[in-house]
């Protein structure tokens, strides 16, 4: 029977020895121990057993420490991160702000209100207004009014016949039936020419 123990315990702790040689050399101190004590067999294997939950839980222990580690760490770059978002996002901010101020500044020293007519923004200029011009619009129907502030804009009946775009003419700040009127009646003449 102790034969049969001994064989047994030799067997259990050559098989520790290999799949955990730490814990192979923590038995082998067990085992001089117990020679030299001369306890019983049944105790050093409940100690072998004890000494594997130990290795076990420190491995374990090691594990969680190491993750903790690493994520204390990915935490610290993530602050980072957002701190240098934070800095950019207040940087552009105050970049808004100054070119807010700038556009603020330039419509206060010009004496221009954004609402404003055409008329009291572009200065009149003595030259006579086109002739031509202003008869085909009085051809077309369009009130004094219209055909002043078009000639106040110096164009020639042939640069508003064939350069003028829709956006040139809103920029003008008529009224929204006028400008499509004057804008149909562009489309048509410019319909009639010939394709060069």
């Amino acid at each position: 029977m102790f034969a049969i123990d001994n064989l047994l315990r030799a067997a259990v702790q050559e098989a520790i020895m290999i799949l955990s040689p730490e814990l192979g050399a923590n038995l082998a101190g067990m085992k001089e121990d117990e020679q030299e004590s001369g306890v019983p067999s049944t105790n050093s294997i409940k100690s072998i057993q004890h000494a594997y939950r130990n290795s076990a839980s420190a491995e374990l222990h090691t594990q969680i420490d190491n993750l903790e580690e690493d994520n204390m760490r990915l935490l610290q770059q993530l602050v980072q991160i957002n701190q240098s978002y934070g800095n950019l996002l207040r940087r552009s901010l105050d970049d808004k702000k100054v070119q807010m101020e700038l556009l603020q500044s330039f419509i206060a020293t010009s004496a221009v209100s954004p609402g404003s007519p055409i008329k009291n923004r572009v200065p009149d200029i003595h030259e006579p207004p086109d002739e031509e011009l202003a008869a085909w619009l009085k051809e077309k129907q369009f009130d004094q009014e219209t055909i002043d502030v078009i000639s106040r804009e110096q164009y020639l009946l042939e640069d508003l016949l064939e350069l003028v775009r829709l956006e040139d003419l809103s920029k003008l700040q008529l009224r929204s039936g006028i400008i499509y009127r004057l804008w149909r009646a562009i489309l048509n003449h410019r319909d009639k020419q010939p394709k060069r």
